[in-house]
C-alpha cells in the first residue's frame, strides 16, 4: 500500500478553499491568542478546545443567493445595514454549520445565511464560550 503525496503549494499561490453555494456562507473561525497576557504558552489540548467551542469568524466568502431578498427560512430581510460582508466579524450558534478541516491546518465553517447570529467588533473583547 502506498501513500498519495501532497502537491506543493508555493507560499505566494493562492490557497484553495471550498466555495459556498446558494444561501452558504463560509466563515474561518476565530483563533484566540496562543498566550496568555503574562506571556505563558498554553498547552495545545486548550488551544484545540478553545478553537473548537469558538463561535466568532471572520466572513470568508458568500453563496450567490446569501442574504438576497429572503432567506432561505422565507423570512425578509429587511436589516439591509447590519448584514454581514466579506471581511466581517460574525457570531454564529457553537454547533451551526459544516466544519471543514484543511491538511495544512486551516479550518473553515460553512453556514446558511439564517445561522449567522450577528455582527461583531473585535472578536477579541467577547467571551469565546458561555
Amino acid at each position: 500500500m502506498s501513500t498519495q503525496e501532497v502537491p506543493f503549494i508555493p507560499p505566494e499561490a493562492e490557497p484553495e478553499r471550498p466555495k459556498p453555494l446558494l444561501w452558504r456562507i463560509l466563515v474561518e473561525p476565530y483563533r484566540p491568542p496562543d498566550t496568555t497576557e503574562g506571556g505563558i504558552a498554553l498547552p495545545q489540548e486548550v488551544l484545540d478546545t478553545t478553537a473548537l467551542l469558538a463561535s466568532y469568524g471572520r466572513v470568508v466568502d458568500m453563496g450567490s443567493l446569501a442574504y438576497k431578498e429572503k432567506t432561505k427560512s422565507g423570512l425578509s430581510m429587511a436589516d439591509e445595514v447590519n448584514k454581514p460582508e466579506i471581511g466581517s466579524w460574525v457570531q454564529y450558534h457553537t454547533q451551526a454549520g459544516r466544519r471543514i478541516q484543511m491538511r495544512d491546518g486551516r479550518e473553515y465553517v460553512i453556514l446558511n445565511d439564517d445561522e449567522i447570529l450577528a455582527v461583531v467588533g473585535n472578536p477579541s473583547l467577547y467571551k469565546q464560550w458561555v
